[in-house]
């Protein structure tokens, strides 16, 4: 996993690099989303809430969680990255240093949420991941990801050539450029190295971005009613805003509950700083 890959410099850069915790519009979307499966998670009787926050990393996807009144248990294998949320020390939160699938594999508890944030794109096997860690859910159980990539062959031509220039745009002003770009041609190649922590970190750039489609229908077969919302992100703030605006769209949130007949609706949210309904359960 990830994880490990985080030394307390990575962790400390992580922020920069990570367009859902720099822009507004992606927190002000992401704590949509939050309240909306808090809500459905009591509708369903759930009191208190249980949250499962599965590569949770520095706690920016447990926080909002903890903020509405839920039970969070956060788990990562980077001691780097969990400081921060140990030092928030909140009575509701339960840290656990552990690989994500090994915590899923050994079963025990059971919650009423779980949470991808921004880590599926990290996982090899993210499909499988999601499949097993749905079995620790009860029965009205939800699934929320955010903040990973659409697969890259599903982007228009436009959106995948504007979605390189904004990152290499932001690329270019940080340090080690040339490692950087030296990184980027191999991966473009399918040349990854689980021995470098950038490879690692970037894994998605190597095998093309997150298939939301397959995540989608794994979901949908294990009879979940699924609703993925689809906007755009990049980390420097000018082309994000320029992005948004032009109504492009290259990552992906998806909600998910266990309810009713499985259907997969899908709903795009063109401007994230407006709720557009339709679509889903």
């Amino acid at each position: 996993m990830p994880g490990a890959a985080y030394g307390p410099v990575e962790a400390s850069a992580y922020a920069d690099g990570a367009p859902h915790l720099k822009h507004a519009n992606l927190r002000d979307l992401y704590a949509r989303l939050v309240a909306e499966t808090m809500a459905d998670a009591r509708a369903a009787g759930a009191a208190p809430v249980d949250v499962l926050d599965l590569g949770a990393g520095q706690g920016d996807a447990s926080i909002p969680f903890l903020a509405l009144g839920a039970r969070v248990t956060a788990v990562d294998d980077s001691s780097a990255q969990l400081a921060r949320l140990r030092e928030a020390g909140h009575a509701h939160l339960t840290i656990v240093e552990d690989d994500a699938s090994r915590f899923v594999e050994s079963g025990g508890s059971t919650y009423d949420v779980v949470v991808f944030s921004s880590f599926l794109h990290h996982v090899p096997d993210y499909v499988g991941l999601v499949r097993s860690a749905i079995s620790m859910l009860r029965p009205a159980g939800q699934v929320l990801t955010f903040q990973d990539p659409l697969e890259y062959r599903s982007l228009p031509v436009v959106t995948s050539a504007y979605s390189k220039l904004a990152y290499f745009a932001w690329r270019i002003q940080k340090e080690d450029v040339i490692g950087g770009l030296r990184r980027r041609a191999r991966r473009s190649v399918g040349i990854w190295y689980d021995d470098c922590p950038q490879d690692v970190i970037e894994y998605h750039a190597t095998r093309g971005g997150v298939d939301h489609r397959a995540v989608c229908k794994s979901l949908e077969e294990s009879g979940f009613n699924v609703t993925l919302t689809r906007y755009f992100s990049t980390q420097s703030r000018t082309f994000h805003r320029l992005g948004t605006r032009l109504h492009l769209e290259n990552t992906f949130a998806l909600r998910a509950r266990r309810i009713g007949p499985p259907r997969c609706g899908e709903r795009e949210l063109r401007n994230p700083r407006r709720e557009i309904s339709g679509g889903g359960a």
